[in-house]
């Protein structure tokens, strides 16, 4: 019984050894590349969830995980830039009441 593992054992390594050896190296590095492209994880510049490269939007040099993220970010961004803007109005003009009400 011993010989027969021992032998089935040994048939399976010498046909996978025959097969890893009939295999170009031409196709394993074909293989690892496509492996590696695959494998490339990137991060959702809204949410934060990692996914594949392939798999991932570019908007406005950031990546995102679906067309909804992205748009959001976006919509985020402008209320920001909106909300600064009218900071420094109302900064720049509360700067320009004090400065007048101290030169009198």
């Amino acid at each position: 019984m011993g010989r027969l593992i021992v032998l089935v054992l040994l048939v399976v390594v010498a046909v996978w050894l025959v097969r890893r050896a009939l295999r170009g190296p031409a196709e394993q590095t074909h293989l690892r590349e496509r492996a590696e492209a695959a494998g490339q994880l990137v991060r959702c510049a809204h949410c934060g969830m990692h996914l594949p490269r392939a798999e991932a939007r570019e908007a406005g040099g950031l990546l995102y995980c679906s067309d909804e993220h992205a748009r959001r970010q976006h919509q985020r961004t402008q209320q920001w830039h909106h909300s600064a803007a009218l900071f420094r109005l109302m900064n720049g003009s509360m700067r320009a009441s004090v400065s007048s009400r101290l030169a009198k």
